[in-house]
């Protein structure tokens, strides 16, 4: 039986993949672009990620979901071992900024939609 760790997706879909999550989450961050630097592979892409406060993170997405692998750009020397599923439950975690901004376009879309 094949794990998660062990599966194989086409580098490009990985690309696709990355770029669906910044295009997803990209105004609820400061800044999220794909690292030219470490090697995106047919099993992972690395994702430099700045929050609205301002920290720094390097992020790996994997068949195993997105996790911190540093506190800088373009490194994986300080991987944690936690796992997150989505990119919102990373981003909830580490940035009380992304929740309240996610918070603030939420309540804005659902007062368009009641005030119509």
């Amino acid at each position: 039986m094949e794990s998660s760790e062990d599966k194989v997706f086409d580098k490009e879909q990985w690309k696709l993949e990355a770029e669906a999550v910044i295009a997803d989450v990209k105004c609820h961050v400061k800044e999220l672009k794909l690292s030219d630097k470490l090697p995106n592979t047919n099993n992972r892409v690395y994702l430099n990620l700045t929050t609205l406060e301002e920290v720094k993170y390097c992020v790996e997405l994997s068949p195993l979901g997105f996790a911190v692998v540093d506190k800088t750009y373009d490194s994986d020397l300080n991987r944690e071992a936690q796992y997150y599923e989505t990119p919102y439950s990373l981003l909830n975690y580490i940035s009380p900024e992304y929740t309240r901004s996610f918070g603030l376009l939420l309540h804005e879309k659902l007062s368009k939609i009641t005030h119509k």
